[in-house]
């Protein structure tokens, strides 16, 4: 939920961005990055989680919206990159990074973002 704290520092007279549902702080951040993008004109949305399967997991996944060419080609471009570098890297050559990326209408942040290719990491 930092981003919709962020962008209410940022952008203090556009609730229209941030405070999309106002009791809601989990809600609003997943509708405030697609809109913020908007605000900046931003060619694509690249969102980071850190919240891993649990405690046994490793690895990453990168996902767009399913149906989305444009998103879809810059998600396969992030993770077969990720693959070649993170398991070049001496320790990590059995890390899991899943290529190519994974297709979902799970995730808000992809779904509502239309006008640029969308991808969470």
């Amino acid at each position: 939920m930092a981003s919709v704290h962020h962008i209410s520092r940022l952008l203090p007279n556009n609730r229209d961005i941030w405070a999309a549902f106002p009791k809601d702080d989990y809600k609003s951040d997943i509708v405030a990055r697609p809109r913020y993008a908007r605000k900046v004109n931003a060619k694509a949305i690249i969102s980071l989680h850190t919240d891993a399967g649990g405690p046994s997991a490793t690895g990453t996944t990168v996902y767009y919206h399913e149906g989305r060419v444009a998103s879809k080609n810059l998600a396969d471009a992030i993770a077969c990159s990720m693959k070649e570098i993170i398991n070049a890297t001496p320790g990590y050559e059995n890390f899991t990074v899943k290529s190519p990326a994974t297709s979902s209408t799970e995730y808000g942040e992809n779904r509502k973002a239309v006008e640029v290719p969308a991808v969470i990491v």
